[in-house]
């Protein structure tokens, strides 16, 4: 849904002297390399093609009517769909009067190569589909590097090149940016320089969201104004493979406000639609726990699935109070993953916080 850009009046950036000591920024970069070696990459193939049906026309009209009305929503939902769970393409035409957004995360940029534009192309059906349905499309374009030097290289004008040709090529409403080098401060001039190429090229109808880790500094990311969204992965409080809560609301609130009063209006707070049993991760529509039998623990359920071993997930009770939460609060809401999920807590995204 492609959204017209209101840009929020440029903070003034405050000087400092431009000596550097080498010392620090050789320590900078060892420490900055070293953060992304941990970056997980995310590589799929998928199979199987479509052709492009007679549904090209509506999917064109829709697409000039989303400029006018679904940006016009203040409180944009977006919703990741992933390879390995591709019941995420079904419930999201299925459940898209619930959704602004669909990220499908094909995209892959490394090694100075695009990867993923088979995805796309055996999926072109159903990307008219979904945009005919009046779904915005923003496909994820995650750009994985690993020392300082190849984000040097991938942060530039042939990875910009790239991105653009692939949504000129499905009408792409818009694009994710996601790259472990958010806010990592020796790379901030060229993140900066990166997305203000990347939306000018795209043009004002077509939004830049940036992924943002929730341990990242506010101050690193406060000179990138051409950002029109932040989506902050604000879940997995306990570190991954270790047993504990997923995202108790007091830390996401917490990690909402602070943003949202810097960025207003353009802030999308990331809820999980998996579950966390032990160490181990379930998705949500296959958890064996009743919840009606489960406690609400700081704004997320809890129960035993039989094993003794707790789950923490959310249900649709608990995402509508933290929907409600963060739309009071002036942002968004991103889910991860929708293939993960079930039609009753996409409908709880956009319930009616009246009558909580």
């Amino acid at each position: 849904m492609v959204r017209k850009r209101t840009r929020k009046s440029k903070k003034p950036r405050s000087t400092s002297s431009s000596a550097t000591n080498a010392a620090d920024d050789t320590q900078q970069e060892k420490i900055a390399n070293s953060a992304m070696l941990q970056t997980t990459k995310r590589r799929y193939t998928l199979i199987g093609a479509f052709s492009i049906p007679v549904i090209l026309l509506v999917a064109f009209v829709t697409t000039q009517m989303l400029s006018d009305t679904t940006l016009a929503r203040p409180f944009p939902t977006l919703a990741f769909i992933t390879p390995w769970n591709t019941d995420g393409l079904t419930l999201a035409l299925e459940q898209a009067q619930h959704l602004d957004y669909v990220a499908p995360v094909w995209y892959e940029y490394s090694n100075t190569k695009l990867h993923g534009t088979d995805d796309a192309a055996a999926h072109a059906e159903w990307i008219l589909q979904a945009k005919a349905s009046g779904l915005g499309v923003v496909p994820r374009f995650l750009l994985n590097v690993n020392t300082i030097s190849a984000a040097k290289d991938i942060l530039s004008i042939h990875s910009i090149n790239s991105i653009v040709r692939e949504v000129s090529k499905y009408n792409f409403d818009g694009v994710v940016v996601e790259t472990p080098v958010t806010g990592i401060p020796v790379l901030a001039d060229q993140i900066k320089r990166f997305t203000e190429k990347l939306s000018h090229t795209l043009g004002p109808t077509r939004p830049v969201f940036l992924v943002v880790p929730g341990h990242v500094n506010l101050a690193t990311v406060a000179p990138l104004t051409e950002v029109d969204y932040f989506v902050l992965s604000a879940y997995d409080f306990t570190t991954s493979g270790k047993a504990g809560p997923l995202t108790p609301f007091s830390w996401v609130q917490t990690m909402a406000e602070d943003w949202s009063r810097e960025y207003p209006r353009r802030m999308i707070v990331g809820v999980p639609f998996y579950a966390r049993c032990g160490a181990e991760v379930v998705n949500t529509k296959d958890l064996e726990v009743d919840p009606d039998e489960a406690l609400v623990v700081d704004g997320e359920k809890v129960g035993d699935r039989g094993d003794g071993v707790a789950c923490y997930f959310q249900d649709a009770e608990t995402l509508c109070m933290r929907s409600c939460a963060f739309r009071r609060m002036g942002v968004g809401v991103s889910v991860w993953e929708l293939g993960q999920g079930y039609g009753a807590l996409v409908e709880a995204l956009a319930c009616d916080c009246d009558k909580l």
